[in-house]
């Protein structure tokens, strides 16, 4: 028996519904099974951080403080002894300590513990001062740390001025000697 022609258009247009909602829900799928990633947060220029209990390569106590009598910025370093993208960013940091260490006071933060900071700071011959977080877990929150490499510029009182993630590019090493050299010449 013929199916009329008004059966037929509507089988194929159910037909080509299901094939609609097929794709919308294969695409849909897929999304939920691949989320986009997180991104890392990151201190912005004019938030403040807090004074933080540090400890130094020798086991003593330091202190990252934030204090306008200080009269010098600080430029932060912040890796983890075993992040690759840590170890290649450590020329561009040797450079910026170089060029810019009159100009401002340089500290490498390590967030791992005192022995892997003091057999990675004698390998790599790191020319500027490391200090450890006391308490990681409320170092990395105060910071807002989720990622490393992470390059932080900040105020006598504690207010960031820049913050930079991830390795630094030379464009971006021009940047911030700009930045925080009277003159802008590297030397």
């Amino acid at each position: 028996m013929p199916l009329s022609r008004s059966y037929s258009v509507t089988l194929h247009t159910l037909l080509v519904a299901m094939a609609a909602v097929n794709v919308v829900l294969v695409l849909q799928n897929h999304q939920l099974k691949n989320p986009p990633a997180p991104q890392p947060s990151l201190l912005e220029p004019g938030d403040t951080v807090t004074t933080q209990p540090m400890l130094d390569l020798s086991g003593n106590p330091a202190t990252l403080t934030w204090d306008q009598s200080q009269q010098r910025d600080r430029m932060l370093f912040v890796y983890t002894t075993t992040c690759p993208a840590c170890r290649e960013n450590q020329a561009a940091w040797r450079a910026l300590y170089t060029d810019l260490a009159e100009h401002v006071d340089v500290v490498g933060v390590s967030l791992d513990g005192l022995d892997a900071a003091r057999v990675y700071h004698a390998e790599h011959g790191l020319p500027y001062p490391v200090v450890v977080p006391a308490d990681r877990q409320q170092f990395s929150q105060v910071f807002e740390i989720s990622a490393v490499p992470l390059t932080l510029h900040i105020s006598p009182s504690g207010e960031v001025r820049n913050a930079w993630l991830g390795g630094l590019t030379a464009e971006r090493l021009h940047t911030i000697e700009s930045m925080i050299s009277p003159s802008g010449d590297r030397g």
